[in-house]
């Protein structure tokens, strides 16, 4: 399946790849298929020098799905946006650095993170959204990240962005 959607994915744009449930790497990631789909994803990136954070934050979940830790604490680290001010209503970093935490098994960051989420549900939607998966994952923070999804929603693959 992977050596047949490296051929078709290179003629989606970026959000059919990226933003289409059941189309480009979602397909392999819908099939159980985390490491495959994280594989997808880097051959669009360097085939289509696609630029998108959201490619790289989906490379970063695949990866962590897959059990391949270190590649993506690099990958998710590399989505966080060092201008993100205080003030910005969307968490982007809050959210990664709850990534960051359950990769690291690191429950204080993972707190951390996930009370500014909760602190900010009201200033944008994104939160609301970050701050729910992250709050129905907590219970299940020993399990590592693929092991808590699988705990928390009975799959792997969720809609978090």
């Amino acid at each position: 399946m992977l050596a047949e959607l490296r051929v078709t994915s290179l003629s989606l744009d970026y959000t059919a790849f990226d933003q289409t449930p059941g189309s480009g790497f979602r397909v392999l990631a819908g099939a159980g298929c985390p490491a495959q789909a994280a594989d997808l994803i880097e051959f669009y990136i360097e085939r289509t020098g696609a630029e998108q954070r959201s490619l790289v934050w989906h490379l970063a979940q695949m990866r962590g799905e897959a059990g391949q830790v270190e590649a993506a604490i690099a990958a998710a680290r590399s989505t966080l946006d060092e201008n993100e001010a205080r003030d910005d209503g969307f968490r982007w970093n809050a959210h990664v650095r709850a990534y960051l935490g359950v990769l690291e098994q690191d429950r204080e960051a993972f707190e951390v993170a996930v009370g500014e989420l909760r602190d900010a549900v009201d200033d944008h939607p994104g939160n609301a959204m970050n701050f729910g998966l992250w709050d129905r994952l907590a219970p299940h923070f020993d399990l590592g990240y693929r092991g808590a999804l699988v705990a928390a929603y009975g799959v792997a693959e969720t809609d978090s962005d």
